[in-house]
């Protein structure tokens, strides 16, 4: 039995020495408990601040599918007005072409307008005789 008195005795004297370290170890954290807290607190409401301004609310799906639908539509429509835009294109090189050719037109009927209108000048100084040679010549009779 003197055993069994000498291991309660050792517990005792352990259970006691470990309530005195945890007591001192208690009494030493203790002034720093309350502003730990609070500064966990702190993170805490940081980070739900964080998270309710950061937070994306999902689209629903109707509004997702339009969205996408509209989009393929646009892209349809950008290919459509680039083709046309090569049309254009082209008949702009067409156009300015013709204005070329008209252009050129002008000046030849400006020139042909200049010689007969030299010519009708010129038959109000002709003798008869010239006179009868240029309408010969001219109507080949």
């Amino acid at each position: 039995m003197g055993h069994i008195v000498l291991d309660y005795t050792i517990y005792n004297l352990n259970m006691s020495r470990t309530k005195t370290i945890v007591a001192t170890s208690v009494q030493r954290i203790k002034p720093y408990i309350k502003p730990t807290l609070y500064i966990i607190g702190g993170f805490f409401l940081l980070y739900i601040a964080i998270f309710i301004l950061t937070r994306k609310e999902k689209m629903p799906a109707e509004l997702q599918a339009t969205i996408d639908s509209l989009a393929k539509t646009n892209q349809i429509l950008v290919e459509h007005q680039e083709q046309l835009d090569s049309t254009i294109r082209v008949y702009q090189t067409e156009v300015s072409n013709i204005d070329i050719k008209v252009d050129h037109i002008k000046e030849k009927t400006i020139i042909i307008k200049e010689f007969y209108h030299e010519q009708s000048q010129a038959v109000n100084s002709y003798t008869p005789t010239q006179v009868d040679f240029f309408f010969k010549q001219r109507y080949n009779y």
